[in-house]
């Protein structure tokens, strides 16, 4: 049963660096069990264990990932299982649209924007990351669907695709260290991503100078998504 897993939520503060000053009236949802099936139903003070911040009743984010433990190391095959499947693409991806369901009601008759946060491993082999690579490419697929169900109704959705930074579910990957190693060796800025500017990508996507984006996922990772060999490095 998914209860019975310890949920990691990938709380939302580095990006609420970038997004100080744009909240009017900020909404919070719990997350709930076994799934995301009534998000943004409320308004409170920030939890110590939320998964959503809306910016104002027309943008919503939407940053939690989870996959068992067991599931993050080592052989892809022989670390998958039909439960960890399941509960990774479970709270990984469809919280997005279950968001997204709970919080169309808000978004009506303002322009919207929804971001989530996936990672460079829904698109390529990362050792490792295994099952939430999957769950990620899921979520990705989720983020075009969502922008052409709600277009019309002036909401966009679109998502960020990060370097990898230390944060609890960062934790939880095999050999994290050596991977944020070999991304700042290889990007092309030389170092790895502050929090700071993964939060001025999502500001950007909920501004109105990303009126004309949706259904995209943009990079904010240093350029390493471009780099087939790393610079310095021979082929």
């Amino acid at each position: 049963m998914i209860r019975s897993h310890l949920i990691t939520v990938v709380v939302a503060t580095c990006l609420l660096a970038g997004l100080a000053g744009c909240a009017s009236r900020p909404y919070y949802s719990d997350l709930p069990e076994p799934s995301a099936r009534a998000p943004v139903t409320r308004a409170s003070a920030a939890p110590s264990g939320v998964n959503s911040y809306v910016v104002k009743a027309g943008d919503t984010l939407h940053s939690i990932a989870f996959a068992p433990r067991e599931a993050l190391a080592g052989d892809f095959l022989n670390a998958i299982t039909r439960e960890a499947f399941g509960i990774a693409h479970d709270i990984s991806s469809y919280s997005l649209a279950a968001l997204a369901k709970g919080a169309r009601p808000l978004m009506q008759g303002r322009p919207g924007s929804i971001v989530t946060l996936t990672y460079l491993g829904a698109v390529r082999s990362v050792p490792n990351y295994n099952v939430m690579g999957l769950a990620k490419a899921s979520l990705e697929a989720n983020v075009r669907y969502l922008a052409s169900c709600l277009g019309s109704e002036g909401i966009r959705a679109n998502g960020i695709s990060a370097g990898p930074i230390k944060t609890l579910a960062a934790a939880g990957i095999g050999n994290f260290s050596k991977l944020l190693s070999r991304f700042e060796a290889r990007a092309p800025i030389h170092r790895g991503i502050t929090i700071d500017e993964v939060g001025n990508v999502a500001a950007f996507l909920f501004s109105d100078l990303a009126s004309a984006i949706t259904g995209e996922i943009v990079y904010g990772d240093g350029g390493y998504s471009t780099v087939a060999v790393g610079a310095g490095e021979e082929s």
